[in-house]
């Protein structure tokens, strides 16, 4: 618990130092049990972060709802076979260890070339794919926008071949 711990604050160091992004607050909270009609209830180990970044105009910020029908949707990055360790390998069985991994450096370029774009009106909603992968980021903007997506799976982007379709 403790290496783990430990490993997430290092990881959390690492991105702070390429992005060049300060945490301005943390907690970590190990020990998360309680009692509950005789039953003792177990929260997963949780750090806690808190980070800032600066935009040069707030008005360009865009929101995650999609705002009309027939707006594109852009994949930015590349799907890969990792999913191990996700809440949906856990609800299924399985045991993996393609946990995801993220390259600091190309995820910065990813970010600036993101934001540049928004900054010149180019993106009219945003939103990531970390709660669930490419198919709840698009439910969320949907529901969010009050209108539907059609997405063609075979355009998702991909790094490495995929021979499932529930890692997209």
């Amino acid at each position: 618990m403790l290496g783990a711990l430990v490993r997430a604050a290092q990881a959390c160091y690492d991105m702070a130092i390429v992005f060049e992004t300060p945490f301005i607050s943390g907690k970590d909270s190990l020990n998360n049990e309680f009692q509950y009609e005789g039953r003792t209830i177990s929260i997963p180990h949780t750090l806690l972060i808190s980070a800032i970044g600066v935009m040069d105009n707030a008005s360009t910020a865009v929101s995650m709802d999609f705002k009309q029908a027939g707006d594109l949707v852009y994949i930015i990055g590349t799907t890969q076979n990792e999913l191990g360790g996700s809440e949906y390998f856990r609800s299924q069985g399985f045991v993996g260890n393609g946990v995801p991994k993220v390259n600091p450096r190309l995820a910065k370029e990813l970010m600036h070339r993101l934001s540049t774009a928004t900054e010149k009106g180019l993106v009219r909603a945003c939103h990531d794919c970390s709660e669930g992968g490419i198919g709840v980021a698009i439910a969320e903007m949907a529901f969010a926008g009050g209108v539907g997506a059609s997405i063609n799976l075979e355009s998702v982007p991909l790094g490495e071949p995929v021979d499932r379709d529930d890692f997209i």
